[in-house]
């Protein structure tokens, strides 16, 4: 059975989606929220997630119970910690530097994979970034041509665990393993595209500065940060 990514649009960057300070609306111009809507209706792998001022984390937050220290991700399964490895080796060998692992992150992937396998939010055909209704989350499918699902995923890193900064998810189904799933990413020009920082993601406002992903029967998925984590 072939492994199963998000097919992405083509995104292309407007003026409007320059860096703009957090709280602030210039004369016009679109927020960095407006402006990262107009990027979602392109880009149907990944998800723009609200930068806000953090929020408290969550209780009961997957196998941790609380949001991890690095040291407590490093000494859990591979599943938490793998794929981040795999990624940044990957970014190394192209010349590219390592990209931080992020305790935030690591809860939310570790929490949507396992949302993915045990109550497939994205059952008939809706996408890998949809979540079931939790009492930790909102829940609901995504749809990149409905601007009124796109906070189902923006809010989930803030909604959960309190991330301060923007986010992007790639996932993958069907996946043997962490390695089968960066192979499948690496096959796709726009997943390999956001791992490496081309075309789209050169840009110096997504140059990563957190990373989180985790592995679970058969789902993989990444989440990379424009901050650095706590």
């Amino acid at each position: 059975m072939l492994a199963r990514v998000e097919r992405l649009g083509k995104h292309v960057p407007t003026d409007g989606e320059r860096r703009i300070p957090r709280t602030t609306t210039l004369g016009g111009r679109p927020t960095r929220r407006a402006a990262l809507r107009g990027a979602a209706a392109g880009i149907v792998g990944l998800t723009a997630i609200r930068r806000t001022n953090e929020s408290h984390a969550a209780e009961n937050l997957g196998s941790f119970g609380r949001v991890p220290t690095i040291d407590q991700i490093r000494s859990a399964d591979p599943s938490y910690w793998m794929l981040v490895d795999l990624i940044n080796d990957y970014r190394g060998r192209l010349g590219l530097p390592k990209i931080a692992l992020s305790p935030r992150l690591t809860v939310v992937a570790a929490l949507h994979v396992r949302d993915l396998a045990t109550r497939a939010p994205h059952a008939d055909g809706a996408s890998l970034h949809s979540w079931s209704r939790d009492e930790r989350w909102s829940g609901g499918q995504y749809k990149p041509t409905d601007k009124s699902s796109w906070t189902i995923m923006w809010d989930k890193p803030k909604e959960i665990v309190g991330y301060p900064g923007y986010g992007f998810e790639i996932a993958a189904a069907r996946v043997r393993d962490a390695r089968y799933a960066l192979e499948a990413w690496q096959k796709s020009p726009q997943h390999s595209n956001v791992m490496l920082n081309r075309d789209t993601w050169a840009d110096d406002r997504w140059q990563w500065k957190a990373i989180g992903a985790a592995f679970f029967q058969g789902f993989a998925c990444a989440w990379f940060g424009d901050l650095a984590d706590g």
